[in-house]
């Protein structure tokens, strides 16, 4: 009568649905499972995506009532078997889980058989007795089977939905069933009917009285329901079976002078218990416990009984709540069943494909070009078909059907189907797609545009399931189904899978360079200086050394392309103090540090011959960055004091980045643009420098003096003090003693060294001086200092100011502002070169009767002022008047010494040999000395 098939397709149909609520939408796959997979980009950039229809994870549980009339198993014994041969057939789904259970309902005997519970049917036994059961006509013949309570039946199967595991969308009552009820029950589940005539409760004769013996016009099961909701009460006599011989209980006496075979107001029992079959019916779907099936069989085809039942069934199904498959009105209805279900989805359905473009996680551009075209594969089920080229960019799959037609075509858009330049493709499939193949294509993209900065670009994300954005190889791609009916479905997004790739170049590795400095001996030290091979950090009382700055070096090609990320032309000098900070991560321990200009005042560029100067800070809680000093035999050293003489006026020690216990591999540059959240890591390469000190011949601690700011002193000085005006500012000087753009944190603290000459190089000068100057005195007193600019906040470090420097030099013992006194500047004559005395280097006379102002001295009330741009040895010379012809050379006001010379009168011989030796020894020395002035 029925096909197995037929009904075991139905219940898949349903399976496979969204929740629905129309018979059409309750037929079709309105949401089909797909998948869409990649793998990550190989060396060349290339990944193989699959697209899978359905998907091969797709899996269900289904919780299934099946609802028999107790005549079921005689009336339509054929629809039974295929039921329970159906139940059967479900074990044998690998995706589908089902626990199904069993009502049969009878009449005044409201239930004459139910499950206890969901069942697996996976379970043999439990299988066998539900099949049992459906095929048993033994129900047939029980007491109380009679009446057909199918609101009964309705509502025991609800409760055992319930009880399921499923979620709604597929939890299924399926009712088998030709719909001619006449009982319902109450909240106790006894059995309900009315009494129309005496001895006559469980009947259909008030229907026979009213519409076919009577004259009254049959009303369909829509009139009764829109009558119910204008308030009429719909079996408003009803009773239960014991009372069905109490003529009491007889409607004319409920109702007196109701006339059940004429009255409007009156609904039969077949009218009534329909009514309520209904509304448990409605309830369920409003309610969202589960779907419908309705598989029926005429009812009294050609009277007036079944006109009234297919009224009943077609409302039921035209309002969406049920999915009706008429035995009767279809000739093969389980034919349609078949297409419908067996096929996951139908001739006409497509598949679109736009290939992945967009930004990454570094926010750069990235486009994917389908690639390999000839190397397009096709699978359905475990078959791969034949690829054939059709033309150009048209490629089928499979052999031509009847029509000439090829099951699949897949046609290619290499500028996008609207010309857009994003390339795509279209898979048309014009065959149906069983339920249990699965349909793949297998194609290749290709990055075109792979990044060279090293990093990590894209999260690989095989499915998609993540949702992640960046490096997508398809920006979308959606199944649009058509059903075996040919109707379309809503459109169905793929997932979009991601890649990654990183890149690993060792020659791009960002260089930090350390600053040389030059410093004299002295000064307050930086906190970080290693004072052993075990990394311990120096007191901050013992350490003198200073704090480095650092210029870093980009790749070439990473420089370009972060000025071309931000906007700016290549010849632009880049502050990366944004965009740059170093870490370590060694899996236990992670550590981080930033960078900021070493020069933070405001306005200034903080740059040293076109590059950026930076100091390393590092995050709260971490120990400053640890530099480690090494003198030219590898000693670590934490001081920069050593003995000063003429061969040795300074020190050379080279500067590092202590790395101790860390990993120094794992330190990286990372490199961080604007609004992203992802980051560029470099390799780093730290260049060491050297460290020039400059040493100090006297014994003071520091011997330094502070700048007087704006006003020249207010009393006389008392050592040699600089004055400037209240604006003037201080930079570092660089390893060339010329004066460099980095600003001095704190101008409060660079004072005025004021040092002696070196004690072997002041003769030297001092001849020098008189053999350039015939102004100065015959006989004379001379004091020399060494005088420089230094910051002590770092180190005594070398610097220079923007303004002319106004030094007062306290007046000798024994002068006055009256004395004439001559100052001689050794210029350029610094402590930066074992050599300097046999260099060139230029000396300036400063006199009261100087004409250029530049070298004007004058005597005021509080010094001997002179003014400088630079800074070096400084000799005072003034006459001596103690003595005719007495020339004294006296190094310093402190520490002074006479050579006298004795008068040619003296008779004393030997007072003549010492002159004549002393003459003799100072002619050699004078040569001597003069020769390697003039060298």
């Amino acid at each position: 009568m029925k096909k197995l098939l037929g009904f075991v397709l139905s219940i898949m149909m349903l399976i496979s649905m969204l929740p629905t609520v129309t018979a059409a939408e309750q037929k079709n796959i309105t949401s089909p499972e797909v998948t869409h997979k990649a793998t990550n980009l190989d060396s060349n950039y290339i990944s193989e995506v699959t697209m899978t229809v359905p998907a091969e994870e797709y899996r269900q549980t289904m919780d299934i009532v099946f609802v028999l009339d107790g005549s079921t198993s005689s009336d339509a014994s054929d629809l039974a078997n295929d039921a329970a041969n159906m139940l059967n057939n479900l074990t044998k789904i690998s995706n589908i889980d089902v626990n199904a259970g069993l009502v049969i309902f009878g009449g005044s005997n409201p239930i004459l058989y139910s499950s206890d519970s969901m069942e697996n049917i996976s379970d043999e036994s439990v299988l066998n007795n539900l099949m049992e059961k459906m095929t048993d006509k033994s129900y047939n013949g029980q007491t109380g089977r009679s009446g057909s309570n199918l609101q009964a039946g309705i509502e025991k199967a609800r409760s055992l939905l319930k009880s399921g595991v499923a979620e709604s969308d597929n939890k299924y009552l399926v009712l088998l069933t030709d719909g001619g009820a006449r009982m319902w029950v109450n909240d106790n589940g006894q059995a309900l009917a009315q009494l129309p005539y005496l001895n006559n409760w469980n009947t259909n004769e008030d229907f026979i009285a009213r519409y076919i013996n009577g004259k009254l016009n049959l009303r369909t099961f829509g009139e009764i329901i829109n009558d119910a909701n204008s308030g009429k009460d719909i079996g408003k006599y009803s009773i239960t079976e014991d009372k069905k011989s109490d003529k009491n209980y007889l409607v004319s006496n409920l109702e007196p002078g109701m006339d059940v075979n004429t009255s409007m107001d009156y609904y039969s029992n077949l009218e009534s218990a329909t009514y309520f079959a209904g509304q448990s019916i409605i309830e369920m779907k409003e309610n969202n416990e589960a779907n419908v099936i309705w598989v029926d069989y005429p009812y009294n085809k050609g009277t007036k009984f079944g006109d009234y039942t297919e009224s009943f069934k077609s409302w039921m199904a035209d309002k969406g709540y049920v999915t009706r498959y008429d035995s009767d009105s279809i000739s093969d209805p389980f034919a349609e069943v078949n297409d419908t279900l067996i096929y996951y989805m139908g001739k006409g359905s497509k598949v679109e494909n736009i290939i992945g473009y967009g930004s990454d996680n570094y926010g750069n551009s990235y486009d994917f070009d389908m690639v390999n075209l000839d190397n397009l594969k096709l699978t359905i089920g475990t078959k791969t078909l034949t690829t054939t080229k059709i033309s150009d960019n048209k490629y089928a799959f499979g052999q031509k059907d009847n029509d000439g037609n090829y099951p699949f075509e897949l046609i290619y858009y290499p500028n996008g189907k609207n010309d857009n330049g994003k390339d795509s493709f279209d898979l048309l499939i014009n065959t149906n797609v069983k339920m249990d193949d699965f349909v793949k294509l297998h194609y290749n993209v290709k990055l075109t545009n792979p990044q060279t900065i090293n990093g990590t670009y894209g999260v690989y994300d095989e499915d998609g399931s993540e949702s992640l954005d960046a490096l997508k190889v398809s920006k979308e791609a959606t199944l649009y189904p058509i059903n075996s009916q040919g109707e379309e479905e809503d459109s169905v997004p793929f997932s979009l899978p991601t890649v990654s790739y990183t890149v690993d170049n060792k020659s791009q590795t960002v260089s930090v360079n350390i600053a040389s400095m030059t410093v004299y001996t002295g000064g307050k030290g930086y906190e970080g200086v290693v004072m052993d091979q075990q990394g311990y950090v120096a007191a901050s009382n013992k350490n003198t050394l200073p704090e480095p700055g650092y210029t870093i070096d980009l790749p070439e090609n990473v420089d370009k392309w972060l000025k071309e990320q931000l906007g700016v032309s290549d010849d632009t000098t880049l502050d990366i103090s944004k965009y740059l900070t170093f870490t370590y991560n060694d899996g236990k321990e992670t550590r981080k540090w930033s960078i900021e200009k070493y020069d933070q005042h405001k306005g200034n560029s903080s740059q040293v011959n076109g590059c950026y100067l930076y100091r390393l800070v590092s995050s709260k809680g971490q120990d400053p960055i640890r530099l480690e000093f090494r003198d030219e035999d590898g000693n670590i050293m934490i001081s920069d004091d050593f003995t000063v003489d003429q061969d040795t006026p300074n020190k050379t020690y080279t500067m590092s980045i202590y790395a101790g216990a860390l990993n120094q591999g794992l330190v990286k540059a990372e490199i961080k643009l604007p609004n992203s959240d992802s980051s560029y890591s470099f390799d780093i390469n730290v260049v060491s420098a050297e460290l020039k000190i400059r040493g100090v011949v006297s014994d003071e601690e520091n011997p330094t003096t502070e700048i007087v700011t704006g006003e020249e002193p207010k009393e006389a000085v008392s050592e040699v003090t600089a004055q400037v005006p209240s604006e003037t500012k201080y930079y570092y000087k660089g390893s060339d003693n010329q004066v460099s753009s980095i600003e001095v944190a704190d101008s409060s603290a660079v004072n005025l060294l004021v040092d002696d000459v070196i004690p072997s190089a002041t003769s030297t000068l001092e001849e020098a001086s008189l053999e350039e100057f015939d102004v100065l005195p015959d006989n004379y007193n001379i004091e020399m200092k060494y005088l420089d600019l230094v910051y002590t906040n770092n180190s005594n470090a070398v610097v220079g100011a923007n303004e002319p420097i106004t030094i007062y030099w306290p007046y000798p013992e024994g002068t006055d502002e009256n004395t004439e006194f001559f100052i001689v500047h050794y210029k350029g004559l610094d402590r930066n070169d074992n050599e300097a005395l046999t260099d060139n280097y230029e000396m300036e006379l400063f006199s009261e009767n100087q004409k250029n102002e530049k070298y004007k001295l004058t005597n005021t009330d509080n010094g001997i002022q002179i003014t400088v741009d630079s800074f070096s040895p400084f000799a005072l010379i003034w006459e001596d008047t103690s003595a005719s012809g007495t020339k004294t050379d006296n190094t310093s006001s402190s520490n002074s010494s006479s050579l006298n010379t004795p008068n040619t009168e003296d008779k004393n011989m030997v007072g003549a040999w010492i002159l004549l030796f002393a003459v003799s020894f100072t002619a050699v020395t004078v040569c001597v000395r003069k020769e390697k002035v003039n060298k």
